[in-house]
């Protein structure tokens, strides 16, 4: 049995038994080859951005008990009413933002490994054919293009944050009490990400439009094309 994100404290980790945990790990590491696949290109230039994503943000199933702690105070800080007034707009929607791209991703892997499970199909190493049949029954185009929105408005909104507002993040979390934050491993993921982040600058922006266009391409092969009028 397994808790979706209403079932269990904002922030914490899925809780789920041997077999769907081991199917997770699955569809996890099967998504984690197919995205370095797709932007190999950008390995060299971007490597420092795909440590960070897959060391930090779209943690391996095994670490996500680790980080549970930071994770939910990512989300109590980001309810925070005296952060929120003393931090900028940007920063209140890039937490959000990510916290919805969060639970979204959780919802998403895991209903495909369920699929798995019941077809039978659950076995190493996963097959494009069998997680893109799991995929396109347990999820929609739309919610597709909606995660990725999502994602994109990740970029946008540290684009802005790192290059265009006067605000030093790293110094504000730096000079915040850790009290007040709650966990020293989210102080340590917020300025890895400002750090990371500010030293691509304004390549952010390229970035996201080659993003943006390759999941396209990619919702496009599981779906079919969508026609236009």
């Amino acid at each position: 049995m397994d808790q979706t994100h209403r079932d269990r404290p904002a922030g914490a980790a899925p809780r789920v038994d041997a077999d769907l945990f081991r199917a997770w790990v699955m569809v996890y590491e099967y998504q984690k080859a197919r995205l370095e696949r797709t932007y190999q290109d950008f390995r060299e230039q971007g490597e420092d951005l795909r440590r960070f994503f897959f060391g930090s943000v779209y943690l391996h199933p095994d670490q996500r008990a680790r980080f549970e702690k930071r994770d939910m105070a990512f989300v109590r800080i980001s309810r925070n009413w005296l952060f929120r007034r003393l931090t900028t707009r940007e920063l209140h929607e890039y937490l959000d933002t990510v916290i919805r791209l969060q639970q979204i991703t959780d919802d998403y892997d895991l209903r495909v490994a369920r699929n798995l499970l019941a077809q039978g199909a659950a076995g190493a190493p996963l097959e494009d054919g069998a997680f893109g049949r799991a995929y396109t029954r347990e999820t929609t185009r739309a919610g597709r293009q909606a995660q990725i929105q999502y994602v994109l408005k990740t970029f946008e909104l540290c684009n802005r944050i790192v290059n265009e507002l006067p605000l030093n993040l790293e110094q504000i979390l730096r000079y915040t009490p850790r009290a007040f934050l709650g966990n020293a491993e989210l102080v340590d993921l917020c300025v890895q990400a400002h750090r990371t982040f500010s030293r691509h600058g304004a390549r952010l922006d390229e970035y996201a439009a080659v993003l943006k266009e390759r999941e396209a391409a990619y919702i496009d092969s599981m779906f079919g094309k969508e026609e236009r009028a």
